[in-house]
């Protein structure tokens, strides 16, 4: 098995996974748990959901195994964003350090609709990511939006741990409600910017149905704001589902990717001043990037 293939099918596993994440209710220093901690968990996703600013940072790792003779393939990725609401519209910066095949750090910007990206030869790309789209802001990777709709799409929670100042839930996601929006023609265009070649839409959301029905998810909240202060993500899963949209090439049985992200969030309602880059007025379509120097 060649080893473009792994570094293929962690290219395509890392978009699509990050495709296809207040009130006081207990005040003291005491130990005393919640009374209604569901009920806590539903104020904290209120909470999130309406935070104006906030910053996330956290590290994502991803392995793939069985694809080759020459080990495990891995990716990593360190990750800080900074998010606010300006004028109503989402803006955010990003600073992403990634690691394995194909090792680059990366500067990136959200506003409204629109993510800006620095490439590694300096040329900036932009494209329009759908904010009030669940899979939209899924496929844009770890942006503020994703982080908010994932727990939109919670379908239950359940209490792992908790102590004097913290309390932790296991979730399980919605798969249908994050779908009850999505057009057939809107997830035809997803398909084609994500650089996936004849597939149909019914594959592609059966894959999503899996991808997601695998993925572990654990949330921990602040006792004494009702924040958001950790989320984790956890995923093992075998890729016999990607042979179907890497054609010509050969997904052996028995390969594997486990993916574990773990995000803390912190600074909620600071203002943090972002400001893009003049640099990108000139930004080009992230589909034109490459196509100047082929021609």
């Amino acid at each position: 098995m060649k080893k473009s293939v792994a570094v293929s099918v962690l290219a395509l596993a890392a978009c699509l996974c990050l495709v296809a994440l207040t009130l006081a209710a207990c005040g003291g220093s005491g130990t005393a748990k919640l009374a209604n901690p569901l009920d806590f968990f539903e104020q904290a996703r209120k909470n999130m959901q309406g935070a104006d600013s906030f910053r996330m940072s956290g590290k994502m790792a991803a392995e793939i195994t069985g694809l080759d003779t020459q080990g495990a393939s891995s990716l990593s990725v360190d990750y800080d964003m900074v998010y606010e609401q300006k004028g109503g519209e989402p803006l955010a910066r990003m600073e992403i350090s990634t690691r394995g095949p194909a090792s680059n750090d990366m500067e990136a910007y959200i506003d409204g609709d629109r993510m800006y990206l620095q490439m590694p030869d300096g040329t900036w790309i932009y494209q329009e990511v759908g904010l009030t789209s669940e899979l939209a802001n899924m496929s844009q990777g770890m942006g503020p939006q994703f982080f908010k709709e994932t727990l939109a799409m919670a379908e239950n929670a359940k209490v792992v741990e908790e102590d004097a100042e913290t309390i932790t839930y296991d979730l399980t996601l919605d798969f249908d409600k994050m779908m009850q929006s999505q057009g057939e023609e809107e997830l035809r265009q997803r398909i084609e910017e994500l650089g996936i070649p004849n597939i149909d839409v019914d594959t592609f959301v059966n894959y999503l149905r899996e991808l997601i029905s695998e993925m572990e998810y654990r949330m921990t909240v602040d006792k004494k704001s009702g924040l958001v202060t950790r989320l984790q993500m956890h995923m093992d899963m075998g890729l016999s589902s990607f042979a179907e949209m890497m054609p010509g090439e050969s997904i052996p049985e028995g390969a594997r990717m486990v993916e574990d992200a773990e995000f803390y969030f912190s600074d909620y309602g600071e203002s943090f001043d972002i400001e893009l880059p003049p640099e990108t007025k000139n930004a080009i379509p992230a589909k034109m990037y490459g196509k100047n120097a082929e021609t």
